[in-house]
């Protein structure tokens, strides 16, 4: 385990330094910057402005600069909001972002799970077509049509909660279905196809031949090794309902995460872009170790190979 946990670091050292490379680049090559709006500066202004964070010098100094204050755990101050740093800004966003990645994905496994089992015990019925056609219309949904649908319907036809914000707990509806509806409708077919390769096995036919109760077979026998597939999923899924709710965030005027890396992308606010994207692609990283050791622990015959 610990030498599994170890090139896993030291995987992670490049595909970090690349992200953050090709996030740099990009960034710089955006028309723009983080001083020029409709207000224009005095050219003396800008000068001072460039000069204190460090702008004044050459892409290729500011990038060492960058890497070297990256390494020593500064990812530096915010060039538009009030000089605030970009660890302050991660780590006031983060729980409301963390919220809302846990509250979609209990949405995402309630109907996900149930759905995929419906369907494998009824292969070919109409049932199991109506489920997996559910699930295909809901991958096909981007969030950004299904979450002006639900504002229309819930919010403002039947007024039932909040068209946006984060204040109370129906607030959490329409943000949380919106963004785990897509990743439900993956876990039902995951789960379908890992539980039909499940099903037929020796060992279940044994189980039935015994005796044992139906639901006490699927419980017990057939769930585990079943949902091997949806946990191999959850590793991207809960980095995608963290990282991927930019949508959701700026539809519902959240102030997670996604909504500040939105922002930043349009006020070319570079530090906090690079840092996004820093934390986004450990966070993806460490989701993907985790789920491989889970993985490791429900079924012995898979190995980490060190």
């Amino acid at each position: 385990m610990i030498r599994f946990l170890l090139k896993r670091l030291l995987i992670a050292i490049p595909v970090l330094w690349a992200a953050i490379t090709v996030a740099f680049i990009l960034v710089r090559l955006a028309p723009g910057g983080p001083f020029t709006d409709e207000r224009a500066y005095p050219p003396h202004t800008l000068e001072q402005l460039q000069k204190h964070y460090g702008l004044d010098a050459s892409l290729p100094v500011q990038y060492v600069r960058y890497l070297g204050g990256l390494l020593r755990g500064d990812l530096g101050p915010s060039l538009t909001q009030g000089g605030r740093s970009v660890q302050e800004i991660i780590t006031i966003a983060l729980p409301i972002s963390l919220e809302l990645g846990a509250w979609s994905l209990l949405v995402a496994i309630i109907i996900g799970i149930p759905a995929g089992l419906a369907s494998a015990l009824k292969p070919g019925s109409a049932l199991d077509h109506a489920t997996m056609a559910s699930a295909l219309v809901g991958i096909c949904i981007p969030p950004f049509v299904l979450g002006p649908l639900l504002v229309l319907l819930f919010s403002l036809q039947l007024g039932w909660v909040h068209a946006a914000g984060w204040n109370t707990m129906s607030d959490r509806i329409l943000p949380s279905i919106t963004l785990g509806i897509v990743y439900a409708a993956y876990i039902a077919r995951l789960a379908r196809a890992g539980l039909l390769e499940v099903l037929p096995q020796d060992y279940i036919r044994t189980a039935h031949a015994k005796g044992l109760h139906p639901m006490r077979v699927i419980a017990i026998h057939a769930l585990k090794p079943g949902i091997l597939p949806v946990v191999s999923f959850m590793g991207p899924a809960i980095a995608g309902l963290i990282s991927g709710s930019f949508v959701v965030e700026t539809l519902f005027h959240i102030p997670g995460l996604g909504r500040i890396f939105v922002s930043a992308a349009f006020n070319r606010d570079y530090t906090l872009v690079l840092g996004l994207v820093a934390f986004y692609a450990a966070l993806v990283i460490a989701c993907n170790t985790i789920v491989d050791v889970l993985l490791a622990i429900l079924n012995p015959r898979i190995k980490l190979n060190p």
